[in-house]
This record gives structure tokens, C-alpha cells and sequence, in this order.
């Protein structure tokens, strides 16, 4: 199958590819060059064809733009100064009018690329671009190149912050340095052609057909540039999150979706004054692109306005120095040097800074940072400055100086991708701080080149590379702003997850709805809020989230939501969690649910889960958001494992280890099997109803109870083995979901999940029961029940039945051996909380929560003021579904001498 070939995918099949892509982690901190350790085949595929189409596109078309923009300065020393008898500061000029232009076009193409298709936009601004190099060529006047290079530099803002844009749309953050490296070294590496070509024009071509070699050289820009048209009509992609390419599937075009959610990278959204609003709000646009007017020529004016344009604008400062047409110029006041030669020795620069650049980027994407690239950049250019301030030293270290001052041009892909990064929650403040990073830096370029670097000082330059070291000091010293404000970024967004808040940085999307923090202290405001979050469940559910019906009890107990704002594979409860009368906190069974569900949501379909090893670290308050962050510990062709934490007001409050088999493994035709049978007379007897039926009471024994909660049908049996030691003792009971589940779900997460809901059913009260201690038979428990409901009468009426539920048990307990609490008297139980909680699957594909099951739990020790009790899970056919493991604290109410306080 050809690498562009389609692939033909209905609805159906849509849906299911949304589901199944998975975008694999960091496996190694081993070097890489190209694709990252522990990258699937589809998506080293993926990025092969993005390279193909995006990545070959934006090079060629910088290629030729920069081709344009080195050929004024080939074009003056090869025999433009001397025909249009330019002998002031033309060349300055000439290069002005087109930052002019440029500058002028940045923010408006900027808003046109994420307002029109890319794939329309790009090769129409390519066209015009072409239209106007060309027409330079039959210039008579300099005021006629002025002209035209103002539309030239128009238009080609499209260019460079456009398809830096795109990469970042398109790549994530570990390949995007590299890339950015790659597609400035193009226009480099045309900077090193255009003398090349040149030198070869002047010497074949120029008089030919009666044209000068420097006019040549436009006419052959416009030949190279006018096959990018309808390259890029051919090769540029839709907008992603709109409709697919013709090179790309259905399939792809969602694993590039889950790709940049990888990295917190967001959709376009609508542009209103909100956008200003971010963009002039945050320090984005401040530190990386702002004026250092003040730094350079105030001093003590330098405040927090100025801080990334900033950045950008010292860079360009710097660049501003010893570049090759400054080069080009010393070689030709030499006098010794010939055309070719002057236009062929400045190529020495820009060969530096195209391996700097690619082995730069190289680095950063394998270290995931930029910062020992600066450093390095900083030290060269200080070197290379200080040397031509100096002037007066051999020929052989001026030369050196003005190669190793190609390493500068590096900053440049190092900043956008340090920009792609800290801007990656909001698409249209990182278009617009890309576009601004170019035009404040060339707008400081443009009056930096007319006072520092006026043609009449050359060669020398004396203020100019003064100038410039004083830059590169202060680019130098910049580095540090940079760090402190993006690690208070991440710190800050850290926060906002472990507090349950919207990522700052995220805000809203143009015009969207605001969600609003998450940390809500009113139960009923909780409510309402997630009951309005219809577009998020409509996505999450195109999406094959698992959401909920607020109409059905046990969706409302197991449905999370994305929240896409506060990071990558984020959700939050979609209603508040029931709370039990007699709990700290929300029934625990119900985190653990969707502490699984959440880690099923970033793992593929033919994974199903085999162990959960749980932690209760604080009680879980119904009236705040439940915020569960996944955390991707290792994806494997067997087994893949996620831990997942519970965050409530920046607390941790719960915290689980998720380990999923391949499905496969229960398909293998060789392996050991053997389960724990079912108990035979209880198989013998079978379950209290049939399937979908309500319990017939016919079936059961006159000690069994029936307990009809909101979620749960629980029948429990008599105690097994009652008059035993309490290690003997078995609590049986059926239970099954009230309301049947939907079954359109072949991955049985949901049965899943509410099996892991009902494994805590009742499950540490074990404990109790084999010691026949009370739970409500303590007046302190119960007032402290009773006086935190607002229904007092109704509370205190439940808390009577379950008294008596428990006083009915005790009663009908045959006589025999007692447990050790009543063998030391009444005693009563003052608090019983569980610390950990294990469940090991089995038969996972027969589950079915909604039907009964059988439970049969026991506990093999209690002691120092804790529990331990064990479960086992049967279907009614008596297959073995899970093994459960919980230690929880039992305290006994202590006399008043035997207080610890």
C-alpha cells in the first residue's frame, strides 16, 4: 500500500478507529535521532507521511523565500550597486521596505491562517509572492525596488510564522525542534545557494537575451517558486480537527488528534476580544517578543512589559551584527577578493548554522529541553561579537568570528518550539505570539540596521558590533527570565490539576463556554453545573468516553467526564457520589470505579484489566469535583500499566496502580487452569430471581435480607459457619446492578467498573459482623450521623432500620464460640475506614454486572486496630470473576480510661 493511499472507513468504523488509537509514551532515555523510543509502527508511518507532505512543503517554499531575500544582497555586490548607481544607504533601505512590508503583514496573516484553509491560503500568498519577485527584475529605479519589495515582504508574512504554525499543529512536542531546525536550515542552506547561483549566473549569464546576471537571478526565483503552488495545493493538509487530506485515513487523522492531546495541544477556537485578552494577559507575548527599548537604552525602565518578544528581539539584535552581508561587504572593501569569492565565502556562516541547527534540534528533542542549546549560543556569540569589537587581529580570527556567529540563527527554531510549548493550551494566543515574535524582531531589526549598521560604517561597523556584544550579553543574562517564568508556568499548572482547576494557561477557546473552576463547595451547584456540560459529553462520547444518563442510577454513580482544559487524560465525576449515613466520606466502591474507568479511557480495546491495588489517603467529599489524573507508567505488547490519582482541593485523596493484560492471553490454547469452586449448596439452590426480575422472595431462606438500595439489589444469606471462630466465618450475599446495562459494549468496561463498585460493598463491615460488634449502637456515631444530614428525622429513622438490621443479625446467631470483642464485653464499633483496597480479575469477558453474582467474603485476622478480610466474586454459572483483598482501620470505642486523648 502506497504511502499516500487511502483507505476507504464508514462511520462505524470511525468511531471504533477513535477508540482503539493510542498514542505510546516515552519507554527510554536512550539517544534517538529520528523517532522516539517506544513509537508504534502506525505512528512512526504517521509521521513518515507528515514529514512527506508538511515538512518537504514548508522547507521548499522557505528555500525559495529566502533564496529572494539573500539575492538584494548578491544582486547589489554583483552589479545592481554600479547600474542603478546606488551609492548611499539603498541597500539598507531596500532591505527596510520589505521589513516593512513584512512586519505590517504578520498579525493580519496570522489571523487569515486560522480563519481560512491552509491548504487555499498558503499556495495563494505563494503565488502573489512569485508575481512580485518576478517584476523586480525590470526595475529601472531603486524606488521601483522599493515598491515591490514592501509587497514582497507582504505577502511572504504568510511564510515563516504560517508554516512554523503548521508544524506545531501537525508535530508534537519532542519532534518539533528538530523540525523547526530543518525547516530554517532551508532557508539557510538558500542563503548559501543563492551565492552559489549567483557566482554562476555572473559567470554564464549575465548579458544573456541583453540582462545583467543580478536580474537573472529574479527571473529564476519565480521558476523555482511557481511549482511550490501547486505542490502545496497538492500536499498541504486540511485543518485537522475539520476534515481529513486525501494522503491521510480516517484513522490517522484521529491518532494525529490524540497525538497533540498527548501534549495539551488544542484546537483552533473562535477569535473574539477574549483572544486580546490572553494574549496581552500573559507573559507569553511579553517575555518572547516584547520591545527592550528600555533594556538597551533605559536601563531602569525594563519591567515585566517587557518580557518572550523580548527575547526574539535580542535575538535579532545579535543577528543584526555579523551576518554575511556584512561579511560580503569587508571582503569586498579587501580588494583582493573576487565576485565569486565575495559571494562564496559568507556560505561558510550559513554552513555553521545548519549543523549547529540540526544537531541542536536533534539534542533538544532527545533532552526535552532547549536550555543547554542557549547557553551554548549565548558563549559563541559573545566570542564571536567581542572579536569584531576588537577589529584589529588577524584575518584568520575574523573570519572565525564571522562563522561562528552562525550558531545564532539557531535561537530561532529554539524559540517558536520553546513558543509551541508554553502556548500549547491555546491555539490562537500561539498564532498570534508566533506571528508577533517576527514582527517585533524585525520591527527592532529594522531601526537597529538604519542606526548600528548603516551601509556608509562598513566594514567595520564600530557602533554596530558594540552593539551587538552588548545584545549578546543581555541575551545572555535573558535566559534565566525565560526559565523562572516557564517553570512557574508548569508549576502553576501542576496546581491547577492538584486543585481542581481550570489550566490558566487553557482559559476558553474564542467564545466558548466557561466551565468555570472545579472546586465547587455546593452540592447542588455541582450538579446543575455538570448537567449543563452537554457539548462535552456529545464529544466525549464521539470519542468513546464513558458518560452518563442522569436518569440512570448507576450512570450517575459511574459517569466521568473529560476536562481537557485541566490536561491530557484528565476527567472529573460527571454528578456528586452518593455518600453512606454512616461514612467519612463517598462510598468508596464508586472512586475505585471510575478511578478504572478513567485508566481504561487511555489504554486500546483489546486490553482488558487484570489488577487494581488501591490506597485510600483521605475521605472523599461528595460536595467537591473528584478530579482523576491518569498517569501512563508503561505501555507494553502484553501488559500496559496506569496509575491514576484522585485530587480534591489539591489534595491527593486516593490513588491506584491499574495493570491490563492483552487480550489474547485468554485465548491461548496451552496454559495452567484451576478456581475456587462455587459453593455447592448455594449453586444448588441458584439466584434469587431470574435475569431482569425482581427478587423472589419464594427463593430465599427466612434469615436471608433483602436490601433495595438506589445502585444496588443485595440479598445476604445467612452466615456461614456462625457459630465458628470469626477467621471461619463466610458472609455470602447475591448482588447485581439495579438497571441493565446497554450492550453495545465489547470491551465490558462498564461491567467492569461496576464489578470493581461492588467489590466494596460491605466489604471491611465484614470484620464487625464476624465479632457480632454494632456499628450504630453507639449514641456518639449516631448523633454525629444525624447532625450532619438537614433531614434529621429521616436520617435518624434510616440509621434506626440498619440498627436493627444489625441487632436482627446478632439475634439469630446460633450460640457457640464468641469473638474476642464480646468475650471482653459489649463492645462498639467507634470507626471503621478502609486503607487499601485489591482486586484481582478473572474471566474478565463473562462479566456481567447487571445480572447476579455471587459473593462470599471472610476475614483471616484482625488485630492492632485493623481489619483484613477477603472476597471472591462468582457469575451464576459459578465462574470465578474476581479475588479481593481490603485492610481497613476498626476501632472499638474505648472507656474513658482507657482513651488515648
Amino acid at each position: 500500500m502506497g504511502l499516500f493511499s487511502r483507505k476507504k472507513t464508514d462511520a462505524a468504523a470511525t468511531s471504533e478507529d477513535a477508540r482503539e488509537v493510542v498514542i505510546y509514551e516515552k519507554t527510554s532515555d536512550r539517544f534517538f535521532f529520528w523517532t522516539r523510543p517506544g513509537t508504534s509502527k502506525e505512528e512512526v508511518k504517521l509521521v513518515r507521511k507528515l514529514d512527506l507532505a508538511i515538512l518537504s512543503f514548508c522547507c521548499l517554499t522557505f528555500f525559495a523565500k529566502d533564496l529572494d531575500r539573500n539575492n538584494i544582497n548578491n544582486a547589489y555586490v554583483s552589479g545592481m550597486k554600479e547600474d542603478l548607481e546606488l551609492y548611499g544607504n539603498e541597500l539598507n533601505w531596500m532591505i527596510t521596505w520589505f521589513q516593512v512590508g513584512y512586519i505590517v503583514g504578520q498579525i493580519p496573516s496570522q489571523i487569515l491562517l486560522t480563519k481560512l484553509s491552509p491548504r487555499w491560503y498558503l499556495p495563494a500568498a505563494e503565488f502573489l509572492w512569485s508575481v512580485f519577485v518576478l517584476f523586480i527584475y525590470k526595475c529601472k529605479t531603486v524606488e521601483q525596488i522599493y515598491a515591490l519589495r514592501f509587497f514582497v515582504g507582504f505577502v511572504e508574512a504568510a511564510s515563516w510564522p504560517g508554516l512554523h504554525f503548521m508544524i506545531g499543529t501537525w508535530y508534537r512536542n519532542h519532534e518539533i525542534n528538530k523540525r523547526s531546525g530543518i525547516f530554517t536550515a532551508s532557508g539557510i542552506a538558500a542563503t548559501m545557494f543563492s551565492g552559489y547561483i549567483q557566482a554562476g549566473i555572473y559567470e554564464t549569464m549575465d548579458g544573456h537575451l541583453g540582462l545583467r546576471g543580478w536580474r537573472w537571478l529574479f527571473i529564476i526565483d519565480f521558476l523555482v517558486t511557481f511549482p511550490l503552488v501547486l505542490l502545496g495545493l497538492v500536499m498541504v493538509p486540511n485543518p485537522l480537527y475539520e476534515k481529513k487530506t486525501w494522503w491521510m485515513t480516517e484513522r490517522e487523522r484521529q491518532m494525529c488528534m490524540r497525538r497533540l492531546e498527548a501534549d495539551d495541544r488544542k484546537p483552533l477556537g473562535n477569535f473574539g476580544l477574549s483572544l486580546f485578552k490572553r494574549v496581552l494577559g500573559r507573559w507569553h507575548f511579553w517575555i518572547l517578543a516584547s520591545q527592550l527599548r528600555a533594556l538597551l537604552c533605559g536601563g531602569g525602565m525594563l519591567t515585566e512589559f517587557c518580557h518572550q518578544c523580548a527575547w526574539f528581539s535580542l535575538m535579532y539584535f545579535v543577528y543584526q551584527a555579523p551576518t554575511t552581508s556584512a561579511m560580503a561587504l569587508w571582503l569586498k572593501a579587501e580588494k583582493t577578493y573576487s565576485v565569486p569569492q565575495i559571494n562564496n565565502l559568507p556560505t561558510v556562516y550559513s554552513a555553521v548554522s545548519i549543523v549547529f541547527m540540526l544537531v541542536s534540534g536533534t539534542y533538544n528533542d532527545w533532552r526535552g529541553s532547549q536550555i543547554d542549546s542557549v547557553i551554548a549560543i549565548c558563549l559563541t556569540q559573545i566570542v564571536s561579537e567581542s572579536i569584531l569589537v576588537a577589529w584589529t587581529v588577524p584575518k584568520g580570527a575574523k573570519f572565525f568570528a564571522y562563522y561562528v556567529a552562525g550558531t545564532i540563527q539557531s535561537l530561532f527554531p529554539i524559540i517558536v518550539s520553546w513558543t509551541h510549548m508554553v502556548c500549547s493550551a491555546d491555539a490562537e494566543e500561539r498564532a498570534i505570539v508566533i506571528g508577533s515574535l517576527n514582527a517585533i524582531g524585525l520591527a527592532q531589526g529594522t531601526w537597529w540596521n538604519q542606526v548600528f549598521v548603516a551601509t556608509v560604517d562598513a566594514p567595520r561597523f564600530y557602533k554596530g558590533y558594540r552593539a551587538g556584544l552588548a545584545a549578546a550579553l543581555a541575551l545572555s543574562a535573558w535566559l534565566p527570565v525565560v526559565m523562572w517564568f516557564t517553570r512557574r508556568q508548569r508549576r502553576q499548572e501542576e496546581a491547577a490539576i492538584l486543585h481542581g482547576q481550570p489550566n490558566a494557561q487553557a482559559g476558553v477557546h474564542g467564545d466558548a463556554e466557561k466551565t468555570g473552576p472545579m472546586s465547587i463547595t455546593d452540592a447542588d451547584e455541582l450538579k446543575n453545573r455538570q448537567l449543563g456540560l452537554t457539548e462535552r459529553q456529545d464529544k466525549a462520547a464521539d470519542a468513546g468516553v464513558v458518560m452518563y444518563n442522569p436518569a440512570r442510577q448507576m450512570d450517575r454513580a459511574l459517569g466521568i467526564v473529560p476536562a481537557p482544559s485541566q490536561g491530557r487524560d484528565v476527567y472529573t465525576n460527571a454528578m456528586p457520589l452518593w455518600q453512606p449515613l454512616w461514612a467519612r466520606g463517598v462510598f468508596g466502591g464508586a472512586v475505585i470505579a471510575q478511578t478504572l474507568l478513567v485508566a481504561q479511557e487511555t489504554i486500546p480495546s483489546h486490553f482488558l484489566v487484570h489488577s487494581m491495588h488501591c490506597h485510600f489517603l483521605r475521605p472523599v467529599r461528595k460536595d467537591v469535583t473528584v478530579v482523576y489524573r491518569a498517569e501512563r507508567i508503561r505501555d507494553g505488547k502484553s501488559i500496559c500499566i496506569r496509575e491514576v490519582r484522585a485530587y480534591q482541593s489539591g489534595h491527593c485523596v486516593f490513588s491506584t496502580v491499574v495493570s491490563f493484560v492483552h487480550e489474547s492471553a485468554t485465548r491461548r490454547q496451552k496454559m495452567l487452569e484451576h478456581q475456587t469452586p462455587f459453593p455447592a449448596e448455594v449453586f444448588a439452590r441458584g439466584p434469587p430471581s431470574a435475569p431482569g426480575k425482581p427478587v423472589d422472595r419464594s427463593l430465599l431462606t427466612s434469615t436471608s435480607q433483602v436490601e433495595d438500595g438506589s445502585h444496588l439489589e443485595c440479598v445476604r444469606l445467612p452466615i456461614k459457619a456462625r457459630d465458628q471462630s470469626p477467621e471461619l466465618q463466610r458472609m455470602r450475599q447475591w448482588v447485581r446492578v439495579r438497571e441493565n446495562f446497554r450492550n453495545d459494549d465489547p470491551t465490558h468496561k462498564i461491567h467492569l467498573a461496576a464489578l470493581a463498585y461492588i467489590t466494596d460493598n460491605y466489604f471491611i463491615g465484614t470484620v464487625s459482623r464476624a465479632h457480632r460488634v454494632t456499628r450504630f449502637d453507639n449514641d456518639k456515631t449516631v448523633d454525629t450521623i444525624v447532625s450532619s444530614s438537614p433531614d434529621t428525622q429521616t436520617t435518624r429513622r434510616k440509621v434506626r432500620d440498619l440498627a436493627r438490621e444489625e441487632e436482627l443479625e446478632i439475634k439469630s446467631s446460633p450460640g457457640g464460640a464468641s469473638g474476642t470483642a464480646l468475650a471482653q464485653g459489649h463492645s462498639k464499633i467507634g470507626m471503621m475506614v478502609s486503607l487499601d483496597h485489591t482486586i484481582y480479575f478473572h474471566n474478565q469477558m463473562t462479566v456481567r454486572a447487571d445480572d447476579w453474582m455471587f459473593v462470599e467474603m471472610g476475614t483471616p485476622w484482625a488485630g492492632d486496630e485493623r481489619g483484613l478480610v477477603m472476597q471472591k466474586v462468582w457469575t451464576k454459572d459459578g465462574v470465578l470473576v474476581a479475588t479481593c483483598v481490603q485492610e481497613g482501620l476498626v476501632r472499638l470505642v474505648q472507656e474513658e480510661s482507657q482513651s488515648r486523648l
